[in-house]
């Protein structure tokens, strides 16, 4: 079973618009949300988020954010590819495979 943390999404959603934070803030705190409790996780998703997370496309940055609301698990097994990421994620996971 896969279980997102909705209300982590939507709290960082409505931080980013109530504050109109600034890409570079923005950027800051979705690098920080990129730490996880897998070694193998922050080798990926740290240096996606350091080096293109800006150049996304706003929907791209909305899913991205939103897939850092799954458990290390489910992470780890789509973006090594041992299971198939969901479908509203699928997009993204092949970004950050192809990109890292």
């Amino acid at each position: 079973m896969q279980f997102k943390v909705i209300s982590v999404y939507n709290h960082l959603i409505q931080t980013f618009d109530e504050l109109n934070m600034s890409s570079d803030n923005e950027a800051r705190m979705v690098r920080w949300r990129c730490n996880r409790g897998m070694l193998e996780l922050d080798l990926l998703l740290i240096p996606f988020a350091e080096n293109h997370f800006r150049d996304l496309s706003k929907e791209e940055k909305q899913q991205f954010i939103e897939l850092l609301t799954y458990e290390d698990p489910t992470l780890f097994a789509w973006l090594m590819g041992h299971e198939t990421a969901a479908d509203d994620m699928l997009s993204i996971v092949n970004l950050v495979k192809k990109l890292k």
